[in-house]
């Protein structure tokens, strides 16, 4: 049976979707050989997950063998234990390998896989929702790497095992590229709690933010457009601190010189529950920021999201003091902090 494998080649610009089944071997002889602590690792079950998430049917099958070799037993661990949720989650992959990884079978892998992580980290598997989103935070520790940190001459497609070279005990770390990234949000869409995947994520989303406007950062524009989709509701609700760094990333998408495509999709994300569900600081300087973009932001489209989102919300007195103090608060931490005898010049 085809199994839907014959349009692999439209998910990454390289053939290195082939390289698949290389990299389950790898993660399993590494996995062979170190303790077994190793079979647990969060990014290393991230790896599996993005390839058992191709359309190539001999990756899924390789990965999905190798979730199913290295999942630890239901009853290693206590459901008290840090690692109980990645273990859960473990299990439940390993129950749903065969349909992720059949090549015969007319199933749809895609579903399957992401019922199962619904499943593993649903909080009766994992004991609790502070293990959940253990779990969730260890698996998307892999795309804090991304757009940095690497040599130049690597590239996580997919997802690969990276061996550092500048670490004298053989200790190797699994990242994600751009594709992987994107991967791993959207099967853990609707799962665990948003702030705790915008934590995670936030420098990654720092990292596309600064570096997808640039030559060849497509790819992390695009990705930032996806990372964007984890701000929703929920995590407004839970936002305390305009200086959290999950806040202040989302912050930065809303404005130049974040990458057009990511302009808009932070603009998008400002829809009426969102805001409304702001603290009063973090209310203030997104409206602030949606009324700059209206008549200012260099871009058509972010000028006609940014006009969108406005249209929708409801905007108080209170709206407009909150956003007048923020503006009044930045302006003298400018003049304070850019000081110097030499304003006149300046000015």
């Amino acid at each position: 049976g085809g199994g839907g494998g014959g349009g692999g080649g439209g998910e990454t610009s390289t053939g290195s979707i082939a390289a698949g089944p290389q990299v389950a071997l790898t993660l399993l002889k590494n996995a062979d050989a170190k303790d077994a602590d190793a079979s647990r690792s969060g990014s290393l079950l991230a790896t599996l997950i993005v390839a058992c998430a191709a359309t190539e049917p001999r990756v899924r099958a390789a990965a999905a063998a190798a979730i199913a070799a290295l999942a630890p037993g239901k009853k290693s661990v206590k459901k008290s234990s840090p690692s109980a949720g990645v273990v859960a989650l473990w299990s439940s992959l390993k129950d749903a390998a065969g349909d992720i990884g059949s090549v015969a079978k007319s199933v749809d892998a895609r579903e399957v896989l992401v019922d199962a992580i619904a499943r593993g980290l649903d909080v009766k598997q994992t004991g609790s929702s502070e293990s959940t989103n253990d779990a969730i935070g260890e698996i998307l520790a892999p795309v804090a790497a991304i757009g940095g940190g690497g040599k130049a001459k690597e590239s996580y497609i997919l997802a690969r095992l990276h061996d550092d070279d500048d670490d004298d005990d053989g200790s190797s770390e699994v990242r994600v590229d751009a594709y992987g990234a994107r991967v791993l949000v959207a099967v853990l869409a609707g799962v665990g709690d948003d702030a705790v995947k915008a934590a995670a994520l936030a420098p990654a989303l720092r990292r596309c933010l600064l570096l997808g406007g640039g030559d060849g950062g497509g790819d992390l524009a695009a990705l930032a457009v996806n990372l964007l989709e984890v701000y929703t509701p929920a995590f407004a609700k839970a936002a305390k601190n305009t200086r959290d760094a999950s806040w202040t990333a989302y912050a930065d998408a809303l404005r130049p010189p974040s990458p057009a495509p990511a302009r808009v999709a932070a603009m998008c994300v400002a829809t009426p529950a969102f805001v409304d569900a702001l603290p009063a600081a973090a209310r203030g300087e997104c409206l602030g920021a949606l009324f700059a973009a209206v008549g200012g932001d260099p871009d058509a489209g972010a000028r006609a999201a940014a006009r969108d989102a406005v249209d929708a919300l409801k905007v108080s007195a209170a709206d407009v003091i909150e956003m007048l103090q923020t503006a009044t608060a930045a302006a003298k931490a400018l003049v304070s902090g850019g000081g110097g005898g030499g304003g006149d010049d300046d000015e």
